[in-house]
């Protein structure tokens, strides 16, 4: 059996178009809608029932795909274009029980909770298992949850609480790299992915001479990491309104880096491995 990926979300933070903005991007993803307009980051497994992050978006992106109840959600670290739509267990589960609720199980490093509640969210987690629509269950570094035929084992990057995850199926290996990848960790475990799923980098022709935004990396940077890692294909995601290219512009970059086997993510994007 072969993984199966769907991309719900394409882009990052600030994806386009954003409100406001007249930009030509911004414009032409208003008008023209998928794929040029993009949605937060997040993908699904749709044959295992497994989610990763929740973006503000989740709720439109679920209901786009026809997704019905998840069972399963990874939450790779804090940051809110990845967590704010985490109301989505409260949408999906529960039904002020008037009926049974249902249930989803999150899996989320200690580090990442305690942030999310620093940070952010302080009483979803605990409201939502008092009310019994979650479950959480703890991962760490190194750690393998399978479901099924698929192992899916948690990396944390260097630098902060973010996670990476690599997925084993019927000896194919993908490896997803949600955010904040500056400092890739090129460990042998992670190498020779016949999919790298990787945050895209910053396009120093666009930002000024020696500019960097927290862990951010250079489009320049992810080449060497793919290099590094001898991905035999890779699919660039979290792509921001900030790099100023469209659908188009990115459509021609795959032909000129052609020799990477590289593409770009786009929202309803459908993968298989």
């Amino acid at each position: 059996m072969t993984l199966k990926i769907l991309v719900l979300g394409s882009g990052g933070a600030q994806p386009p178009p954003r409100p406001g903005c007249t930009c030509p991007i911004c414009t032409e993803a208003r008008q023209k809608g998928i794929p040029y307009s993009r949605t937060g980051p997040s993908i699904y497994l749709p044959e295992e029932n497994i989610l990763f992050d929740t973006p503000e978006e989740i709720r439109e992106q679920l209901n786009r795909e026809r997704i019905g109840h998840v069972e399963n959600v990874f939450i790779s670290h804090w940051h809110p274009d990845h967590t704010m739509g985490i109301r989505v267990f409260e949408q999906m589960n529960y039904n002020f029980n008037l009926r049974p609720s249902l249930k989803s199980r999150v899996y989320i490093s200690k580090a990442t909770e305690r942030n999310l509640a620093e940070q952010l969210l302080p009483s979803f987690f605990p409201l939502y298992q008092r009310r019994g629509i979650v479950v959480v269950s703890h991962i760490e570094e190194g750690q393998t949850v399978e479901f099924g035929n698929l192992k899916v084992t948690s990396y944390k990057l260097p630098e902060s609480d973010t996670f990476l995850y690599r997925l084993q199926k019927e000896g194919k290996t993908t490896v997803y790299a949600p955010c904040e990848i500056l400092h890739f960790p090129i460990r042998n475990e992670l190498k020779q992915p016949d999919l790298l799923l990787l945050h895209l980098g910053f396009f120093k022709e666009m930002v000024p001479p020696d500019w960097r935004y927290e862990n951010e990396d250079s489009f320049q940077e992810d080449q060497e990491t793919i290099k590094k890692l001898g991905a035999k294909k890779t699919v660039f995601m979290h792509i921001e309104e900030a790099w100023g290219k469209s659908y188009d512009d990115y459509k021609r970059m795959e032909a000129d880096f052609a020799g990477l086997n590289i593409e770009f993510a786009y929202d309803s994007m459908r993968i298989t491995i």
